[in-house]
Formats: C-alpha cells, sequence, structure tokens
C-alpha cells in the first residue's frame, strides 16, 4: 500500500495534471485520516471516559486503570496519524491534524477531572476542566448491576 502510495507520486511537476494528483493524495491523506480517526480514536475517548466519569466511584482500581488503558490505545493511533500530517508540513494537512487533536482535547480533559473532581465528573459542553458539583449525580453501584435512581 504504502510503497504503491510512494510510486504514484511523479518526481518532476511538468504539468498542472502533476501538481492536481499531488493536492488529491494530500486531501484524500486528510479525509483517510479524519475517517478513520473520528469514529475509532475520538469517539471512543468520549465513550471510554463518559463511562469512567460515571462508573468511577463504584468500580475497583483494576477496573479503572482498564479503562484509563482502553482510553490511551484509543488515542494512540489519532496521535500517530496527526504526527504524520503534521510532517507533511502543508496547511491542509496540518489544519487537519490541529483538528483531530483539538476533537481529543475533550475525552483526555474528561479522564483527568474523573480522579480529579470530587463528583468524578466533568462539565458537559464547552467548560473543560470544571466539575459537576458534588451531589448532583446518583451514581449507583455498578458493580452489582443495580442501575442509578
Amino acid at each position: 500500500g504504502k510503497v504503491m502510495e510512494l510510486a504514484s507520486v511523479p518526481i518532476e511537476l511538468r504539468s498542472g495534471k502533476d501538481v492536481d494528483r499531488l493536492w488529491d493524495r494530500t486531501l484524500t491523506q486528510c479525509l483517510v485520516a479524519a475517517a478513520r480517526n473520528i469514529p475509532d480514536g475520538i469517539l471512543q475517548m468520549e465513550l471510554q471516559s463518559w463511562f469512567l466519569c460515571l462508573v468511577f466511584p463504584g468500580i475497583d482500581w483494576t477496573v479503572k486503570a482498564q479503562l484509563v488503558f482502553n482510553i490511551v490505545l484509543a488515542g494512540v493511533g489519532v496521535l500517530a496519524d496527526s504526527v504524520d500530517l503534521l510532517l507533511a508540513n502543508r496547511r491542509v494537512t496540518v489544519g487537519t491534524a490541529l483538528t483531530l487533536l483539538g476533537m481529543m482535547l475533550f475525552g483526555v480533559s474528561r479522564t483527568i477531572m474523573a480522579f480529579y473532581c470530587p463528583s468524578t465528573v466533568e462539565s458537559v459542553g464547552w467548560k473543560l476542566f470544571h466539575c459537576v458539583p458534588n451531589g448532583m449525580l446518583s451514581h449507583g453501584n455498578w458493580t452489582s448491576g443495580t442501575l442509578p435512581g
């Protein structure tokens, strides 16, 4: 895959067609990175971090470690693709990489705040690093199967 992709890059730009091929390759690279990382990495981080916040008081440290490990693994692919896009050093690739990294910020901050907040839940919306007041949520006992409420 990678060898054929690099083989399709022209050595010299002789016509507008060569420039268009390079531009299409760059755009395709950005779209593939976004299509792969938004559902598989970023949304997975969001889902896992929300789950960690909600079940935090009722789970053992081993389950907490497993959830944090899952969140980290979901972000590794996003980080790797973002670095590749940043190294391409084009406006569209850098913009795509910064967008992906910015989208990761919500899952990362929510994971950190699960350990920091007394309520274990970060505020919803654009207010990063703000805790929900303690007592607003009923966490329940997730290990026994009893739902909150």
